[in-house]
């Protein structure tokens, strides 16, 4: 069953780059992991907020693949990117 899975980002101005950056290596990594159907970095053009969409097989493919993604972006720093965490979304088919 399909699995999407999104987090929204809302970083400091002059860290949007590194932001950015570090969400094209998750989407990296997850363009290798079984289950993966595909994988963007999107920015709002009203507000400025960066959108990451993944979308998968399986809520199971998702989850099998979360150790090589956190890896991907391990040691980046988030805290001084942005002013808070970002909000994520696990969504499936209702």
């Amino acid at each position: 069953m399909l699995f999407i899975s999104i987090s929204i980002h809302t970083p400091h101005p002059d860290k949007e780059g590194d932001l950015v950056e570090s969400m094209h290596r998750y989407g990296k990594a997850a363009r290798t992991q079984k289950g993966l159907i595909d994988v963007f970095t999107l920015k709002n053009a009203e507000g400025g907020e960066l959108v990451g969409l993944a979308l998968w097989d399986s809520e199971e493919s998702y989850l099998a693949a979360r150790p090589a993604l956190r890896k991907a972006v391990e040691g980046d720093d988030f805290d001084s990117w942005e002013p808070a965490p970002p909000k994520g979304y696990w969504l499936k088919p209702v």
